[in-house]
């Protein structure tokens, strides 16, 4: 799991190269054809464009509309799914008695699934709409629970010690990272929760709704999460966590909390009706 949050910083390098190459090619073309193609001004709702997307929050949809000539309401849905792999390692049973001997789980699943939805005001400040740098903002929404962790232990092993269904919760398991107690079918479950709202604060490169019918776009900004973060069962979630969620949730820490995080896009988006 160490190598996820690896493998995300890095994605996170090539996606700001890509970002800056994107904007100055995209500013060269639009410099020279300004003068030449007029930007069409737009009244409340008379355009709409849809876009895709490539995030820190993952795989997102999105639609923009004009509520001035300056100034768009954007919603946007995001998607991060993954199945880390875990490697099983020996740990430790401690039975009633003062007794405890070796085991190693027979299957480990760890989840992280992440739902966003944003809701965005883009306005440009300076050109009326035709310009090409948006201040953005607004507030998100998300599931809390957002990594699912799972050991399975073979159940026939306790039974053989007189343990079984309810008497398993009796049974800790022991590991580097704490001591837990087995669930009644022989596992131990583990939920990290997450704030479920926030406010967002973001600078966009490139038009929401695009002058000619497909445009580029980028965005950079800070996602600031207010909430409860916690793990319930299990302390070996708050050892993943730093590395596994920072692009999702920047820093983990159990209890309410404030916390700014980092936020990268790059995005293609259609319009879709002719100005």
């Amino acid at each position: 799991m160490k190598n996820t949050g690896s493998l995300f910083r890095i994605q996170t390098v090539v996606r700001m190269f890509l970002l800056i190459s994107l904007l100055m090619s995209s500013s060269a073309v639009d410099a020279k054809k300004r003068e030449a193609e007029p930007f069409p001004v737009r009244t409340p709702f008379s355009n709409w464009s849809a876009g895709v997307s490539v995030s820190t929050m993952g795989i997102g949809l999105s639609a923009a509309t004009p509520v001035h000539r300056s100034v768009m309401l954007r919603a946007e849905y995001s998607l991060l799914l993954l199945r880390p792999q875990v490697a099983v390692e020996m740990n430790v049973a401690a039975l009633p008695g003062n007794r405890s001997f070796e085991i190693s789980p027979s299957d480990i699943t760890a989840k992280l699934e992440s739902h966003t939805l944003r809701l965005l005001v883009d306005w440009d400040p300076i050109r009326n709409g035709a310009g090409l740098f948006w201040l953005t903002g607004g507030i998100f929404f998300q599931n809390r629970g957002i990594l699912n962790y799972s050991e399975a232990y073979d159940a026939d092993v306790f039974a053989d010690f007189g343990y079984s269904g309810q008497d398993l919760r009796k049974i800790e398991i022991i590991n580097d990272y704490g001591r837990y107690n087995l669930d009644p079918d022989a596992t131990v479950s583990s939920t990290l929760y997450r704030p479920c709202f926030g406010m967002y604060f973001g600078l966009r490169f490139g038009r929401p709704i695009p002058k000619r019918r497909v445009g580029f776009s980028g965005e950079i900004g800070i996602p600031v999460y207010m909430g409860k973060v916690q793990g319930v069962s299990s302390n070996v979630l708050e050892y993943y966590a730093p590395s596994l969620l920072s692009p999702v949730l920047n820093q983990f820490e159990t209890g309410f909390r404030v916390s700014a995080g980092f936020f990268l896009s790059l995005q293609l988006t259609f319009r879709l009706k002719n100005d």
